[in-house]
């Protein structure tokens, strides 16, 4: 809500299959049109999650090598020197895409800079001891995005080559062992990512080109340079590149050992192969044209990809004793990226089938666009799902998704605004923010061609087209409908770098208006013609726009020189999402209905920090500005709701919610050293990785601190009046206080931590009642064998399975075992899930043997929780489980047995019987009491033949039959 876009939601389907559950669900999202941005497979500003992603933000290595061209410009051009990486003659760490990375020092010792020389970051060949040295001493990691399974959040692989996961709802691990080696120059092969959740399944991303989005990049530089010393000189370099973009989910292998298998369409990319391997690595050739394969060699293999420009400005500042250098270089990078095509998902015998479409889109090359979606289980149609397109505009056209329709009669249409005209899918045509400036010029590539020139200063933004290719009404099935208005967004406040001098980042007074879009009406219609507007305003309580944007930068230090730009250098300082609102206030026209206000975390309640240390290295070191300073962003910080406020129609505040939230830092520089007797080691001092950045020819080195831990909800607070008029008025409040865990634990020199609450409060007038819960790590770290290797159980008390507790961790399972409560007489209960381990054939999972609670006399609080097996009784018992990890048998409290049949392939229940076991049932009829045997049983048989009419009468007769 705090950006202003719509939020919109369409499910297409949803099936369970046994314990698995899976669905496609629609989603939009109206961050303004975008010129450089390709509409994705189900049209323009609409995305969908098929199945599970990684995406990579580029960081620790310059894939496409254009700011070490740059930066080599920055020394050479001025004598007509190559401006050429020496690429071909070395194996580089700058050349080579691989995430382990090794340093003389570990990752704290980086940060405190205790030796110049430990600085250098080297990759490392995965199963060698191989490893090859940068020629830079800055080092940051790529961002790994993943979108899977509900599962949203981001890894890094840090300076010790430890993967560190951001995740707010889990505890996930990374195996990047099957990473790969990859020249960025040479063809792309086998790279794979695994994912562990916290309940054991496994989540397999690649694997092989199929499954991988794969960027070839065309990167060009051009330089112009004056020195009184060496004269004028003109000059050009440009390289081709690939790496890998995405990596899609290929495979999950389930903690019961079923598998769910993704099936993608085969591309052969020999023609972008052979196009990468010609004419590269040359200079002096001011030929900036990509001339990427045809469409018709792409089609020919099978390739669904698109194009994108960038186009840069540089100027150089380079310190050049008693002399001036005049140096500005203009970088074009294109880039065509090979996407991954899902065409089906098989979850045992249930298959989901994805059809596509050629783009009609004249402006695109090969895109593929979702057409079709059929499930089917056992070969019988379960649904249907139709999506279609309508191309809209004239010079050049965007792709829209305009209805989706399914074989249960189900229709959802949608309907845009100002779709009249594009641009070219060009970056030129964009203001600071990514959104389109109105531009409708024809931009060519500056000398060479006739045109405009893309490098030049941008337009004045032409705010009639804020609102460009925006979604205006859907209409559903039920033939209600939604439509929505937008309006250009306002500030009153500007992060922003000075351009010029020694300023650092600051947040200052400025009001203005951006062509950024803003939703500010919703009108929903019924069926029967009755509306509902639901209005949106922006402000703060002073009148004054609620807006704070992040300024453009314009200045950046590449190695040896530093340079300015009229284009935005960082997309990360000003982009689609830069712009957000710290107040909003939402009103609707139902009667009665009054005003809910919503306050914001931003720039002001969590602002960046400066988290940094300086190294100078030599007696020479020139001059260190603020505006190099690094700031420790705390953008996942803001946008968290800081208060909800209702009020009524005369405008009094009836109600509050206040939310506050924990970011777990230890206050800096105070980070201690991991070992395996850091019992004291906060999760502050583990998971966060050290940025570095050289600045050559000032002989300085700067570190940063870069913390990757989830900021979470804390504590909610309600406050509500009562009364009022002809009585007194009076607060409620209530209050949840939320606890996590601090401490890393550290087993086997692995390092354990979970986002998850370790203690609930709840305050209100009638007392304070309390909840703890214990995990296998609070289990095990308090346990005879703390640091691990446990070799004996003790049955005897509450907490004492300690073997297996060692071997759920060491499966990342996460999940409370113990809940002791205290309610607000003081009075104390627990609960404890006993699990024990189960052997499968491919895996040992881990199952729900009893679920045991305290007698009502039993002596225990939140630290005596280790009480005698004798003084609880068991609630239920889960005796008898299969291979797929259904119960077969459980007992409730009394000891009375209830035995349940699984059949259509172990999904789903088809028969209980209660008051016998299992091992009677089986004997009942002769099949072995095995976890297994069951499915010898006809009715197991018949439902899992059951398909059509003739087959489920057999299997109604086979229940009959087993009835008697």
């Amino acid at each position: 809500m705090n950006s202003g876009t719509v939020s919109l939601a369409i499910p297409l389907f949803d099936i369970t299959e046994g314990k698995f559950s899976f669905n496609n669900t629609l989603n939009y999202e109206s961050r303004g049109f975008v010129p450089h941005m390709a509409p994705g497979y189900v049209g323009l500003n609409w995305n969908m999650v098929q199945f599970g992603k990684i995406t990579r933000e580029s960081k620790r290595i310059d894939l496409t090598t254009t700011n070490q061209i740059n930066n080599m410009a920055s020394t050479n051009a001025r004598r007509g020197w190559s401006i050429l990486p020496s690429y071909s003659n070395a194996m580089l760490y700058e050349k080579h895409d691989c995430l382990t990375t090794d340093f003389n020092a570990n990752k704290l010792e980086l940060y405190n800079i205790t030796n110049h020389n430990n600085l250098t970051p080297k990759s490392t060949v995965p199963n060698s001891s191989v490893s090859y040295n940068a020629e830079t001493y800055s080092f940051e990691p790529d961002k790994f995005y993943f979108d899977f399974m509900g599962y949203k959040g981001y890894f890094v692989v840090d300076n010790n080559g430890r993967p560190i996961v951001y995740c707010e709802n889990a505890s996930l691990k990374i195996d990047v062992s099957k990473y790969g080696f990859h020249n960025i120059f040479n063809n792309i092969g086998f790279s794979e990512i695994k994912i562990t959740d916290d309940q054991g399944n496994q989540y397999f991303f690649g694997g092989d080109i199929n499954t991988l989005d794969i960027s070839f990049s065309f990167n060009f530089v051009e330089y112009e340079s004056w020195d009184p010393e060496f004269g004028q000189y003109k000059g050009a370099a440009r390289t081709k590149t690939n790496y890998i973009d995405s990596w899609s989910l290929k495979k999950i292998i389930l903690n019961d050992g079923s598998e769910v298998n993704a099936y993608y369409q085969t591309s052969d990319l020999t023609v972008l192969n052979n196009y990468r391997n010609t004419d590269n690595l040359k200079e002096m050739d001011f030929s900036d044209k990509p001339n990427f394969p045809s469409k018709q060699n792409l089609l020919s293999g099978n390739i669904s990809a698109e194009v994108v420009e960038n186009f840069y400005k540089y100027k150089h500042s380079v310190p050049i004793p008693n002399s001036y250098l005049s140096l500005e270089t203009w970088t074009k990078v294109s880039t065509l990226t090979k996407t991954a095509i899902l065409d089906s998902i098989k979850i045992g015998n249930t298959v989901i089938d994805y059809k596509y479409q050629q783009t009609t889109n004249p402006l695109e090359i090969s895109r593929k666009y979702l057409k079709e979606i059929n499930i089917k289980r056992d070969n019988s149609l379960i649904k249907k799902v139709d999506l279609n397109y309508q191309n809209f505009g004239n010079t050049h056209q965007r792709t829209f998704l305009t209805d989706i329709q399914n074989n249960l009669g189900e229709n959802t249409s949608m309907e845009y605004h100002n779709t009249d005209d594009f641009p070219k899918y060009i970056k030129a045509q964009a203001n600071d923010l990514g959104f389109w400036n109105g531009d409708m010029r024809d931009y060519m590539s500056g000398n060479n061609y006739g045109g405009v020139d893309p490098y030049g200063e941008p337009i004045v933004d032409d705010f009639t087209s804020y609102d460009t290719g925006l979604l205006r009404k859907v209409t559903y099935p039920t033939k209600g409908s939604t439509s929505y208005l937008y309006q250009k967004g306002k500030y009153s406040k500007k992060y922003i770098y000075t351009d010029t001098g020694s300023t650092s980042l600051q947040l200052v007074d400025e009001n203005g208006i951006v062509n950024a879009p803003v939703l500010y009406k919703k009108i929903e219609v019924d069926n029967n013609n009755q509306n509902i507007e639901t209005t949106y305003k922006y402000e703060n309580d002073n009148s004054s726009s609620s807006g704070i944007i992040e300024g453009s930068l314009r200045y950046q230090y590449l190695g040896t020189a530093s340079v300015t730009s009229i284009q935005n250098l960082n997309p990360e300082i000003n982009n689609q999402n830069s712009l957000h609102y710290s107040t909003v206030t939402v009103s609707n026209s139902k009667p009665w209905s009054g005003y809910t206000k919503y306050r914001f975390t931003d720039q002001v309640t969590n602002p960046d920090s400066l988290g940094y240390k300086i190294f100078k290295y030599s007696s020479w070191d020139g001059q260190f500005d603020d505006r190099d300073k690094l700031y420790l962003s705390k953008a996942h910080e803001r946008g968290k709701i800081l208060k909800e406020e209702l009020y009524n129609l005369l405008g009094t505040k009836i109600k509050e919610t206040e939310y506050k939230y924990k970011n777990f830092l230890k206050k800096l520089p105070n980070i201690d050293l991991l070992n395996i007797s850091c019992n004291t080691c906060k999760v502050s001092d583990a998971n966060y990785y050290t940025k570095i950045n050289h600045y050559t020819t000032r002989f300085h080195v700067q570190t940063q601190y870069v913390p990757v831990i989830p900021y979470l909800l804390e504590s909610q607070t309600t406050r509500e009046e009562f009364g009022g008029f002809m009585t007194p008025s009076e607060t409620i409040e209530t209050s949840k206080k939320i606890t996590y865990s601090d401490n890393v634990y550290l087993n086997n020199a692995l390092i354990y931590w979970h986002p998850y609450p370790i203690e609930e409060r709840i305050i209100s007038s009638k007392g304070t009642s309390i909840r703890q819960y214990l995990y296998p790590i609070d289990l095990l770290k308090n346990s005879p064998c703390p640091n691990g290797n446990c070799s004996s159980n003790d049955n005897s008390i509450i907490g004492g399975e300690y073997m297996t507790y060692e071997k759920m961790l060491n499966k990342n399972i996460f999940t409370p075992l113990i809940e002791i409560s205290q309610n607000p007489q003081g009075k104390f209960t627990l609960k404890e899930n006993f699990y024990s381990s189960f052997a499968l054939p491919s895996n040992e999972a881990f199952v729900i043997k009893k679920k045991r609670r305290s007698l009502m006399d039993s002596n225990l609080n939140f630290t005596n929780y280790k009480i005698s097996s004798l003084d609880v009784i068991d609630d239920s018992s889960s005796d008898v489980y299969d291979n797929k990890l259904n119960i077969l048998q459980a007992s409730n409290k009394t000891g009375t047995p209830n035995t349940t049949i699984y059949g259509y392939q172990q999904t789903l229940p088809i028969a209980q019987i209660t008051g016998i076991t299992y091992a009677q049932l089986m004997q009942i009829f002769n099949l072995p009491a095995t976890p297994t045997g069951y499915l010898g049983l006809d009715i197991v048989t018949k439902s899992d033949a059951d398909k059509d009419s003739g087959t489920e009468n057999a299997l109604i007769n086979a229940l009959d039959n087993f009835r008697m």
